[in-house]
């Protein structure tokens, strides 16, 4: 099966309706609200039937994510810091082959600060040198 996930254009409220994973790092912030609408462009994935799990595969290979400057740091800590050995241990070796897996696409992600928030617009921007690589 094919799926289709599309993007979305905030007319106002920024991310402001979602944000609630951001606030456990962040309790102040407050969750707002946005006006959003979907659009023709998106994500592709194709989806292949297993007894037990849902494998999903896609022709996605760079990611690029725009994040404001100050939070650099903490967006490429995530995503390259491998969880503690203790940790690790506890994880089946199933589920360690998922870790690395998770890690290699980490390793593709590529990160742009921008110094001000300024829409969905400004965001797409921010990447034109990244986009016409």
């Amino acid at each position: 099966m094919n799926l289709f996930v599309p993007g979305r254009i905030c007319l106002f409220g920024e991310h402001t309706d979602w944000a609630g994973g951001y606030r456990r790092i962040n309790a102040p912030l407050e969750k707002g609200h946005a006006l959003i609408t979907g659009t023709n462009q998106g994500l592709y994935a194709e989806v292949e039937p297993h007894p037990s799990k849902l494998i999903l595969s896609s022709a996605l290979e760079d990611v690029c994510i725009v994040v404001q400057r100050n939070d650099l740091e903490l967006f490429q800590e995530f995503f390259a810091t491998p969880p503690p050995i203790e940790n690790w241990n506890k994880l089946s070796r199933e589920n360690q082959q998922y870790n690395d897996y998770l890690m290699s696409l980490g390793r593709r992600i590529t990160f742009i600060a921008q110094d001000v928030q300024e829409g969905f617009g400004h965001a797409v921007y921010c990447t034109r040198d990244w986009g016409g690589r």
